[in-house]
Protein backbone atom coordinates (compact mmCIF):
# COMPACT_ATOMS: atom_id res chain seq x y z
CA UNK A 1 0.00 0.00 0.00
CA UNK A 2 1.42 3.63 -1.03
CA UNK A 3 1.73 5.99 1.56
CA UNK A 4 -1.04 8.63 0.91
CA UNK A 5 0.64 11.59 2.41
CA UNK A 6 3.87 11.58 0.29
CA UNK A 7 2.13 12.38 -3.68
CA UNK A 8 4.87 11.47 -6.74
CA UNK A 9 6.60 14.83 -7.78
CA UNK A 10 7.74 14.79 -11.45
CA UNK A 11 11.55 14.94 -12.38
CA UNK A 12 13.14 18.42 -12.17
CA UNK A 13 10.38 19.53 -10.57
CA UNK A 14 12.49 21.72 -8.20
CA UNK A 15 15.96 22.42 -9.86
CA UNK A 16 18.55 24.84 -8.47
CA UNK A 17 20.20 27.54 -10.97
CA UNK A 18 22.14 26.72 -13.24
CA UNK A 19 26.06 27.05 -12.39
CA UNK A 20 29.66 27.86 -14.15
CA UNK A 21 32.75 26.03 -12.75
CA UNK A 22 35.76 26.62 -13.88
CA UNK A 23 38.04 23.61 -13.51
CA UNK A 24 41.77 23.75 -15.08
CA UNK A 25 45.05 21.34 -15.32
CA UNK A 26 48.42 22.39 -15.53
CA UNK A 27 51.29 19.25 -16.69
CA UNK A 28 54.74 18.76 -17.87
CA UNK A 29 56.68 15.75 -18.63
CA UNK A 30 60.28 15.71 -17.53
CA UNK A 31 62.43 12.77 -18.36
CA UNK A 32 64.38 11.53 -15.64
CA UNK A 33 66.68 7.99 -15.06
CA UNK A 34 64.86 5.69 -17.38
CA UNK A 35 61.41 6.98 -17.37
CA UNK A 36 59.27 9.87 -17.41
CA UNK A 37 58.35 12.65 -14.79
CA UNK A 38 54.81 13.98 -15.00
CA UNK A 39 53.94 16.48 -12.43
CA UNK A 40 50.24 17.65 -12.62
CA UNK A 41 48.59 21.09 -10.99
CA UNK A 42 44.94 20.91 -11.01
CA UNK A 43 42.85 23.73 -9.92
CA UNK A 44 39.13 23.31 -9.31
CA UNK A 45 36.41 26.04 -9.00
CA UNK A 46 38.78 28.92 -9.66
CA UNK A 47 36.08 31.49 -10.16
CA UNK A 48 34.85 30.70 -6.45
CA UNK A 49 31.55 30.02 -7.48
CA UNK A 50 29.12 29.68 -3.93
CA UNK A 51 26.43 28.09 -5.78
CA UNK A 52 23.81 26.06 -4.15
CA UNK A 53 23.71 22.49 -6.08
CA UNK A 54 21.16 21.35 -3.53
CA UNK A 55 17.97 22.24 -1.47
CA UNK A 56 15.93 19.91 1.44
CA UNK A 57 12.87 19.26 0.38
CA UNK A 58 11.01 18.44 3.71
CA UNK A 59 7.67 16.41 4.40
CA UNK A 60 5.93 18.53 7.32
CA UNK A 61 2.71 16.54 9.25
CA UNK A 62 -0.44 18.91 9.52
CA UNK A 63 -2.75 16.88 12.00
CA UNK A 64 -5.79 15.65 9.85
CA UNK A 65 -4.70 16.76 6.69
CA UNK A 66 -2.86 15.30 3.66
CA UNK A 67 -1.34 18.92 3.15
CA UNK A 68 2.78 19.06 2.61
CA UNK A 69 4.33 21.76 2.75
CA UNK A 70 8.37 21.88 1.07
CA UNK A 71 10.95 23.95 3.05
CA UNK A 72 13.07 25.23 0.31
CA UNK A 73 15.25 27.38 2.06
CA UNK A 74 17.03 24.84 3.91
CA UNK A 75 20.45 24.65 1.76
CA UNK A 76 22.14 20.77 2.28
CA UNK A 77 25.17 21.51 -0.40
CA UNK A 78 26.64 24.05 -2.36
CA UNK A 79 29.83 23.89 -4.52
CA UNK A 80 33.01 23.23 -3.18
CA UNK A 81 35.38 26.28 -2.39
CA UNK A 82 38.60 26.85 -4.78
CA UNK A 83 40.93 24.66 -4.36
CA UNK A 84 43.93 22.61 -5.83
CA UNK A 85 45.78 19.43 -6.17
CA UNK A 86 49.50 18.87 -7.28
CA UNK A 87 50.41 14.89 -8.39
CA UNK A 88 53.67 13.90 -9.27
CA UNK A 89 53.56 10.36 -11.33
CA UNK A 90 56.53 8.55 -12.53
CA UNK A 91 56.69 6.10 -15.26
CA UNK A 92 58.90 3.64 -16.66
Amino acid sequence: MRDKSWPRIPWNHSTCPSLSILDLRLEKTFKLGGGNLRVMLDGFNLLGSKAVTNAMVKKISVPDTDILLRDVGRVVGLVSPRYFRLGLMYSF
